[in-house]
């Protein structure tokens, strides 16, 4: 039986007690229910909905967040929240010079664990030459190989997007030149690099098949983080409601309907636009000469900040998108940095990868 089905039958027998009990309330309490529900039963709704008016690809985005992995611990790296059936990411934590590669493929999840050597001088890098590595969610720009580089880097590198947005924007960084790369001294001491992250040939070689330019997320934290599943499935499932609030928002944004679609920023804004005003002005005069829009996010990675701003921890959506209007045409890689502001989920900062 198809899958769409299953589901509208599942969902319908689920709620249909709450519904009847609604039917006979107020709206503004129905809006209530529909507000306090938890970010499961929420996506369990839309696609509900979605499903009734033939929207199955969208259908399909929420509940690939429905899906959970084949986890036994207790704990949950909260480090990687969301990712795609076929997958890889690497975590890694500054103070116990360790490298986790995770990857896997249709819910079964493989950890590699490697020893890893990174900056001389702990703590956040600031500026150039300081010999530290920076905190933050990176990606792989190219792949450079072993005849192309000097002794000192090994079998190969992997040059990283530092500085990335959030770094020049709002810490004021510095510097360049931060790479995941290889070392042919095996008896290289922890600490000492000139800021790279640095593994040995032969780990090097062991993860390279994994590492991605432009799709694989690099996560540089102090400490890896593990939360209780609970936590974990609920920040996970909100922020994937509000990453298909987002984009459903954009796509409505034509004939003067841009409201909601604003209201997913922070007013705390950094856009290529400039602050929030000027980025309006500039969405507002795009959305003149648009009939229609239609996204599609595929291959969406999650990820967690290790960093804390003022407004709170910074989470990094990743995916490959594909706009389609009644007059452009644009598919990239798009980077969303989200925060959660006022207890809502907002958008700081967006660039193109």
């Amino acid at each position: 039986m198809n899958i769409f089905i299953i589901l509208f039958t599942t969902f319908s027998l689920l709620f249909a007690e709450s519904f009847v009990n609604l039917s006979h309330a107020k709206i503004d309490d129905i809006e209530k229910f529909l507000k306090n529900l938890d970010p499961k039963s929420k996506i369990e709704l839309e696609v509900l909905d979605l499903v009734r008016h033939g929207d199955k690809r969208s259908a399909a985005f929420l509940l690939s967040l429905l899906q959970t992995d084949s986890h036994t611990d207790d704990k949950q790296l909260e480090n990687l929240l969301v990712h795609p059936k076929s997958f890889s990411v690497i975590v890694v934590s500054k103070n116990e010079q360790k490298l986790k590669l995770i990857y896997g493929k249709n819910g079964f999840i493989r950890t590699i664990e490697i020893p890893c050597i990174t900056g001389k001088r702990q703590g956040d890098k600031l500026e150039a030459g300081d010999k530290k590595t920076p905190n933050g969610v990176y990606f792989p720009k190219w792949f450079i190989p072993q005849e192309k580089l000097n002794k000192i880097y090994g079998v190969g590198a992997f040059p990283l997007n530092y500085p990335n947005i959030i770094d020049k924007k709002i810490y004021h960084k510095t510097g360049d030149g931060i790479w995941l790369h290889a070392t042919n001294d095996d008896k290289r001491k922890p600490f000492s690099s000139n800021g790279c992250v640095v593994v040995t040939n032969k780990n090097f070689t062991k993860i390279k098949p994994f590492v991605i330019p432009k799709k694989t997320p690099i996560v540089i934290v102090d400490d890896f983080s593990y939360v209780d599943k609970k936590n974990f499935e609920n920040t996970k499932l909100s922020l994937g409601y509000f990453l298909y609030h987002w984009k459903k928002s954009w796509e409505q944004s034509v004939n003067g309907k841009y409201k909601d679609y604003i209201d997913c920023y922070s007013d705390h804004l950094i856009s290529r636009y400039g602050d929030k005003k000027s980025f309006t002005e500039y969405k507002k005069q795009v959305a003149q000469g648009k009939k229609w829009i239609k996204l599609t996010l595929k291959n969406l990675y999650v990820t967690k900040d290790g960093r804390v701003l003022d407004y709170g921890h910074i989470y990094v959506a990743s995916f490959d998108m594909d706009y389609r209007s009644n007059n452009y045409k644009w598919h990239g890689k798009k980077i969303l940095y989200i925060i959660k502001e006022n207890g809502k989920w907002k958008i700081l900062a967006e660039e193109n990868l």
